[in-house]
C-alpha cells in the first residue's frame, strides 16, 4: 500500500472500536505515510500503541438551541401534518441526544406518518435513544406509604406529634403527587 500511493494521503477507516493486534501493526507502519482518518468510540490499552501521533477530535452533541434549527429545517414538509410543535421539537431533542444522524433518521420516521398527534410523538422513538424508566410511581407509593406514621403515633403514649407531623405530610404529598409530577416535567424546548 506505501509503494503504490503518495505520501500524506487520506484514508478513512470507518470503526476501529474491534481493532485486532495485526490491525495495530498495519496501522503502526501506515501512520508516517497516510493521514489517518478514524472514528472510535474506545479502543484496548493494548492496542494503543499506534496512537502516538494522532490527534483526537471529539464531536461533541448540539446544544438545545442548536438543534432546533435542524429540526426545523427537516420538518418543514411535515409542519402542516405535526398538530403541537413545541412537543414534537422537545421529543426529537430527547430522543436523539442532539445527534445530527440521530435528528435526521427519527425525523425521517415521522415523514412517514399521516398524522403527527401528541400520541404519535410519545411512541415514536429512536433505538438509539436512552431507555426511560418513569420512577413517580415508586416514589409516590414509598413516601405514601409513610401515612402509615399517623397511625403509629396515635398508638404510642408519648411523643407522638412527630409522628403524626411526618405522617400528615406524606399525606398532603400523595393528595398533591400528580400535579407536582405534571408540573415537574419538560413541556417546551
Amino acid at each position: 500500500m506505501i509503494k503504490s500511493t503518495n505520501h500524506n494521503e487520506y484514508t478513512i477507516i470507518d470503526d476501529l472500536t474491534a481493532l485486532t493486534p495485526s490491525g495495530v501493526t498495519a496501522l503502526a507502519k501506515l501512520r508516517n505515510h497516510f493521514h489517518i482518518i478514524a472514528a472510535a468510540r474506545q479502543i484496548k490499552m493494548t492496542h494503543s500503541s499506534f496512537l502516538s501521533n494522532f490527534q483526537n477530535i471529539e464531536i461533541l452533541p448540539l446544544n438545545r438551541i442548536e438543534s432546533t434549527e435542524p429540526i426545523m429545517k427537516l420538518s418543514h414538509p411535515l409542519l402542516k401534518r405535526i398538530e403541537n410543535i413545541e412537543p414534537y421539537k422537545n421529543h426529537i431533542y430527547d430522543q436523539t441526544n442532539a445527534n445530527p444522524l440521530y435528528i435526521k433518521e427519527l425525523l425521517e420516521r415521522f415523514s412517514k406518518e399521516p398524522v403527527i398527534s401528541l400520541e404519535h410523538i410519545r411512541d415514536i422513538r429512536h433505538t438509539a435513544a436512552l431507555p426511560e424508566i418513569d420512577m413517580s410511581v415508586p416514589v409516590v407509593i414509598g413516601l405514601s406509604s409513610l401515612m402509615v406514621l399517623r397511625c403509629v403515633g396515635g398508638e404510642f403514649e408519648h411523643d407522638t406529634g412527630a409522628y403524626r407531623l411526618f405522617g400528615s405530610v406524606f399525606l398532603l404529598f400523595a393528595l398533591f403527587a400528580r400535579s407536582i409530577f405534571n408540573y415537574g416535567k419538560r413541556k417546551f424546548v
